[in-house]
């Protein structure tokens, strides 16, 4: 039981700093008929220039969230009214059921759209667009000085939640020891 007293608050640390370090993706979804469209990409709020950026679809049954099997998904990705500048025809995952997944380097800020389509027996059965929007990357020396700012303050406030979180937990288990 002391092990777990003294490890309980070092997790409490850790973990929530970890927590902003995994999974936080940006999802945008649309309801197609029988379908749930949802495409995402690993980032909080904007892509950005020059980050190396997964980009996520997953076909989902409108009302269980339930997986749907298909043959391949078609992802193309483009600036608004440009060339296409991403795009690839992917196998579903085998392991996650209704899902498949590109990357790729968006080298441009601006408004993009990716579109994205399902097949089954080689017929389109479920599409839709999203935009989403690339802007610079706060360390590019061309960049917005209070872009910059604002990117760093949002990082900073990111960890000190993160840090007030886990001096919290410890605080409280230790307090509650205390009491035992």
């Amino acid at each position: 039981m002391k092990t777990l007293r003294y490890l309980l608050p070092f997790l409490f640390l850790v973990l929530p700093l970890q927590s902003f370090a995994h999974g936080l993706v940006t999802t945008q979804s649309a309801v197609v008929g029988d379908y749930d469209i949802e495409f995402e990409y690993n980032t909080i709020g904007n892509v950005l220039v020059g980050d190396y950026t997964l980009y996520d679809v997953y076909l989902l049954k409108n009302g269980t969230r339930d997986g749907v099997d298909f043959d391949s998904a078609f992802i193309r990705i483009e600036k608004q009214n440009g060339p296409a500048i991403l795009s690839g025809n992917l196998a579903e995952a085998k392991d996650i059921k209704g899902y498949a997944s590109m990357s790729g380097i968006l080298t441009e800020a601006g408004v993009y759209t990716a579109e994205v389509s399902f097949y089954k027996d080689s017929k389109t059965f479920a599409e839709s667009k999203f935009d989403f929007t690339v802007e610079k990357n706060q360390f590019d020396t061309s960049s917005n000085s209070t872009t910059q700012k604002n990117s760093l303050l949002k990082e900073i406030g990111l960890a000190v939640l993160g840090l007030v979180i886990g001096v919290a937990g410890t605080v409280l288990i230790s307090w509650k020891g205390k009491k035992a």
